[in-house]
């Protein structure tokens, strides 16, 4: 108890600072979205968009797509999205999908809103949407960094007689936060108005680039003071300008993937028309952005629109990535957990054989380990290693094992305060064989029933520590009622669960608890057998296994199938990776082909035990720090994974030592 009283405070302290500003904001004037005020609250990143790219700068109903679209990433990467407006007077940080519609539909009959308008706007009791300028600031008052564009306002072309530089550029000088965008318009000076950031103290970076990007296009004339490659170095960088209260914002300037750009050449031509009809036609002020832009689209026959539509989404992505990773930066600074794991804690005694075996062997020479093990612990373990703090719910027995346990996860930075000791029970032991010869399990015994102390009342004294965690993971191990328990939890506070079957005894408890059906998880991880299982709890048929088995490329083929009907019979799972042995994994997910990710190539297989363990850390691991926007992100996360695999097949224990974040990504 006293643990858990340590990191819940090291929480609420986190949280206090992430909404302190949203607590101080006078309610009649501002409404937080329940979602994101959730997510502030719980230190969970959040995004926040702005609302005049949705009222003015694309035409309906591509305005409203593109602003759904957009959430959509944010929501895939892990980061809860905010789109910015006022609404009869009132500041909305979060808007329904209505209101989205509302604003799209009405376009230039709102008002566009920069810092200055936003008073009146709310006096007016007035429909407004906001820019770059009044999204950076309402966003910043609402305890949010990081925020997504298009591309921000700039020094005008002619701003020698015109003076005319937007708000967007003083603002950043004086708001501390993350604009992610794709630079500035290409229809502005862009030499003047990185040199108008430099006399306003801003922060500006290229995102995996060394040209500073001019909307349409990746590229232009002008280098960036500083390159970051990684959502995390972007994260660390915003972390130490709030560190040193610089109270000056950060410009990650993130070029348009090069396959969606438009013609430079075509776009400067087109720039340059637009401009002598904006000079003919006598359009100033705010109306010169919108007007050029729309007549650029005209000129170039739509593909900047499209561009601009491609660059918006290639943002929310990276923007997404670096929330998710500030949101870990500070989590992992206070100590906050991020993961829960629920399963068990168990001694592995594992016995090697010298030499090969086979069925009429009854005794021969080798070497036997003890070591903690369990795959709930196993993960617990894999999780630690990659700096994840997470929390272990399990049990262990009052006697000499339950000790080795309760040191041995102690020292691993595993938070302990969910593992119970109760009296008279034994620790559980899984005594295990392998044959020496091909480093496979030929048998095995376990002695669990201590797992039975798991009990749904007991799962619920960490309610707050679920619904403080970005990712849940269920080993087969409880009980039915617990696996229940555990699964409603997390689905009351939109928290994601991985299932980790175990057996394919325990592979169906998910079924019978009723999570299946009720939504309640997000991945599976079985290996081919326990897949079998859980199709078979699902009561789904399943084709006969080809008799070409022993050919890899049928074998692969079939347990695609396998993985497929998974995933259509388990509602809102987001992916199911099926381990294929020595052939590697399957992974199907929602909108994309079935995928096969190579086996890991050991240098040596020393131990078998544990590396279904360390690749189910491992995805986890990469889907909460690299986020789950790609079609595919399982499919990268399983690749991760395989690595921590290989980790542990070349060594002695189930969790490999040299499990690190570095070694994941090398």
């Amino acid at each position: 108890r006293t643990a858990m009283t340590q990191w819940w405070r090291a929480l609420l302290a986190l949280a206090a600072l992430a909404s302190a500003a949203a607590a101080a904001l006078a309610p009649r004037h501002f409404v937080l979205n329940d979602d994101v005020a959730a997510a502030l609250a719980a230190g969970r990143p959040v995004v926040a968009l702005e609302s005049t790219i949705v009222a003015h700068g694309m035409p309906y109903p591509q305005n409203l797509e593109t602003a759904v679209a957009v959430e959509d990433v944010v929501r895939g990467a892990g980061a809860v999205p905010a789109t910015i407006a006022v609404l009869h007077g009132v500041v909305h940080i979060g808007l329904t999908h209505d209101q989205l519609e509302d604003i799209a539909r009405k376009g230039h009959l709102v008002r566009k809103a920069s810092r200055r308008d936003i008073a009146a706007a709310v006096a007016d009791e007035a429909d407004a949407a906001t820019t770059v300028s009044a999204t950076a600031l309402l966003a910043r008052m609402a305890g949010i960094k990081v925020f997504v564009t298009g591309g921000i306002g700039g020094v005008h072309r002619g701003v020698e007689t015109t003076m005319d530089i937007s708000a967007d550029l003083t603002e950043l000088g004086r708001t501390d936060i993350c604009v992610v965008s794709a630079g500035v318009k290409s229809i502005l000076d862009i030499g003047k108005t990185l040199e108008f950031l430099e006399t306003q103290g801003v922060t500006v970076v290229g995102y995996r680039t060394d040209k500073f990007p001019s909307f349409f296009v990746p590229t232009s004339n002008f280098t960036v003071p500083l390159r970051l490659d990684t959502p995390e170095q972007c994260a660390k960088l915003i972390q130490a300008n709030d560190d040193l209260a610089l109270k000056s914002g950060v410009l990650i300037a993130v070029p348009v993937p090069q396959e969606e750009a438009a013609d430079g050449l075509i776009v400067e031509q087109a720039v340059q028309e637009a401009l002598s009809e904006l000079r003919t036609e006598g359009v100033s002020g705010r109306d010169i952005t919108p007007f050029m832009l729309k007549r650029v689209s005209e000129l170039t026959s739509g593909n900047s629109l499209k561009s601009n539509i491609a660059l918006v989404k290639n943002n929310a992505r990276v923007g997404s990535q670096i929330a998710v990773a500030l949101s870990a930066l500070r989590k992992q600074q206070a100590g906050v957990l991020r993961v829960v794991v629920v399963g068990g804690a168990v001694v592995d005694v594992t016995s090697r054989s010298d030499v090969p075996m086979d069925a009429k062997t009854k005794s021969v020479p080798g070497t036997v380990f003890v070591q903690t093990g369990g795959v709930g612990r196993n993960v617990a373990e894999g999780l630690a290693r990659l700096q994840l703090n997470p929390l272990l719910v399990s049990a262990v027995g009052d006697d000499l094992f339950g000790d080795f346990v309760m040191s041995q996860v102690a020292t691993l930075n595993v938070t302990t305060a969910g593992l119970l000791r109760v009296r008279g029970h034994r620790t559980a032991v899984f005594n295990a064989i392998v044959d020496g010869a091909t480093g496979e399990q030929v048998a095995a015994v376990a002695d669990m029933p201590v797992i039975t102390a798991i009990t749904p009342d007991y799962v619920r004294r960490f309610e707050d520590a679920i619904a403080a965690s970005e990712m849940v993971v269920l080993d087969g191990n409880p009980q039915t009622e617990t696996i229940a328990a555990v699964c409603e939890m997390a689905h009351k506070h939109n928290v994601p669960v991985w299932y980790e079957p175990t057996s394919c005894a325990k592979a169906g408890k998910i079924v019978e608890a009723g999570a299946i059906a009720k939504g309640h998880v997000t991945y599976l991880s079985p290996n081919r057998y326990e897949a079998l299982s859980l199709l078979d709890a699902l009561q789904v048929p399943v084709p006969p296994a080809p008799s070409s088995l022993e050919n890899d490329a049928v074998t692969i083929e079939y347990h695609k199938v396998l993985a497929r009907l998974l995933l259509e019979h388990v509602p809102q799972a987001m992916g199911v990776l099926v381990k294929v042995g020595r052939l590697g994994s399957v992974v199907a997910v929602r909108g994309s082909e079935t995928a096969h990710v190579p086996p890991p190539r050991p240098a040596s297989v020393v131990n078998v035990i544990g590396a279904g363990d360390s690749m189910v850390a491992g995805c986890i691991w990469h889907l909460l720090t690299h986020g789950r926007t790609s079609t595919c992100a399982l499919c990268d996360a399983t690749t991760t994974g395989t690595r921590a695999a290989r980790l542990s097949l070349e060594s002695p224990q189930p969790v490999s030592p040299l499990l690190s974040p570095a070694a994941l990504e090398a």
